[in-house]
């Protein structure tokens, strides 16, 4: 199973959300980057094309239902192997 920073993970659902409720589309460039990070940390550095998806996960999970906790994206993520709050290989 590859893992993900939880602290990484929070504040690309932070962005997330505070985005779709505020509609701030300058907040943007910041999720994509924690996205990036995000990609990084499962992938390795030769990978990082995968932080779209990160993005799109989050966000498709958001605009179905934005009150969706952290809990149950943790989970979805874990359903794919993706575990947020593991220890990551840096």
């Amino acid at each position: 199973m590859r893992s993900v920073k939880k602290e990484t993970m929070d504040e690309m659902l932070r962005l997330a959300r505070k985005r779709k409720v505020t509609h701030d589309d300058d907040l943007m460039p910041a999720q994509f980057r924690i996205a990036d990070e995000l990609a990084a940390q499962a992938f390795g550095i030769d990978l990082c094309a995968k932080w779209l998806a990160f993005s799109d996960v989050v966000d498709g999970v958001l605009s179905l239902n934005r009150n969706t906790s952290n809990d149950a994206i943790y989970a979805i993520f874990q359903l794919i192997g993706i575990e947020a709050g593991a220890q990551v290989e840096e």
